[in-house]
């Protein structure tokens, strides 16, 4: 690889012969037109004409050159594309791309505004905008109108220009544990990484706070990364990683998803003028007393790793339901 300084020597040398070249040999020209010349007034344009078009290939060289001497540097960093579903300005997303800054080059494409609850949704029946937030060499910040999944999708099509290395949501606020992981946004972004043949990773704790205290997440969440960047997980499987409300953790646990369901979903409410209206609201209840599973480990103070896979089928179910339906 060039040197920088030899580099742009190269670039100030190539932009004087830009320059200067044509203006020297005009003035060749017009004397030769005075003087009647013809011949040396011919050869002097066809020296103008040469010396432009030489100079116009060296400038798409050192365009060339620019982008495999100094842009390769960034192609060889991973690549990771970082969205979640509280919202561009949510503090988790800002501290999930701080903690990860330094492993290579960060790109965040985001909701504009919170998008909780999005799970995989798309939007299809209205345009969607982006807008650039801040752009610096290491790090990309875009604001997305879409859903969470809408951010990634959109992402790798006109924001990234290669395939990532990985894709991260959150942190979100709150946690998604159990069967959360159906309904929420950070983990359907996850899931659409994932459907795209990139490594995937979901971050979400139990502290709903707008404000809360992340920093206890930071050596889990540089850990977790830093393994999968080594070694990239197996094709449709990413990872639900969930924090306990806690500022100090017993430890990570591999462990499987729990389950359970919600009651009491819905709080009635009458409008001032009498239509009848209702807020999400609800209360969730385990069906699992095993102690190997997500919610056991965050209520036990650890931090819950659960492999999800994208492929759904009910394989133990399949050859009862073949004999069933053949009867």
């Amino acid at each position: 690889m060039v040197s920088a300084d030899g580099f742009f020597l190269y670039i100030w040398a190539v932009n004087m012969l830009k320059r200067y070249l044509p203006c020297i040999f005009t003035a060749f020209i017009i004397p030769s037109l005075l003087k009647k010349q013809y011949f040396c007034m011919t050869v002097g344009a066809l020296c103008v004409m040469v010396c432009c078009t030489v100079a116009s290939q060296l400038d798409k060289y050192s365009h060339s050159f620019v982008y495999n001497s100094f842009m390769m540097t960034d192609n060889e960093k991973p690549l990771i594309l970082i969205s979640n579903d509280d919202g561009l300005q949510a503090k988790g997303i800002r501290f999930l791309a701080d903690a990860v800054k330094d492993f290579g080059h960060i790109v965040v494409v985001a909701p504009e505004s919170p998008r909780s609850g999005a799970a995989m949704s798309i939007t299809s029946r209205t345009p969607i905008r982006i807008e650039p937030e801040s752009v610096e060499p290491d790090m990309e910040v875009y604001s997305c109108s879409g859903t969470p999944t809408d951010c990634i999708k959109l992402a790798l099509e006109t924001v990234v220009a290669r395939k990532p290395d990985l894709v991260l949501g959150g942190v979100n606020h709150g946690d998604n544990s159990s069967v959360n992981v159906h309904y929420s946004g950070t983990m359907g972004l996850v899931l659409e990484g994932c459907m795209k043949h990139i490594s995937s990773i979901g971050f979400s704790s139990c502290f709903t706070s707008p404000d809360a205290d992340f920093e206890p997440l930071r050596p889990y969440v540089r850990r977790i990364v830093s393994s999968v960047l080594a070694r990239p997980l197996p094709e449709g499987i990413c990872l639900n990683v969930n924090f306990p409300s806690l500022l100090e953790f017993r430890g990570m646990k591999v462990c499987r998803m729990s389950g359970g369901s919600w009651t009491n979903e819905w709080q009635k409410s009458v409008h001032p003028k009498g239509w009848t209206y209702y807020w999400l609201t609800g209360q969730f209840t385990g069906d699992d007393d095993d102690s190997e599973t997500d919610t056991s480990a965050l209520s036990d103070g650890f931090v819950s790793v659960t492999p999800l896979k994208l492929d759904m089928t009910a394989y133990s179910y399949l050859c009862e339901l073949d004999k069933a339906l053949s009867m």
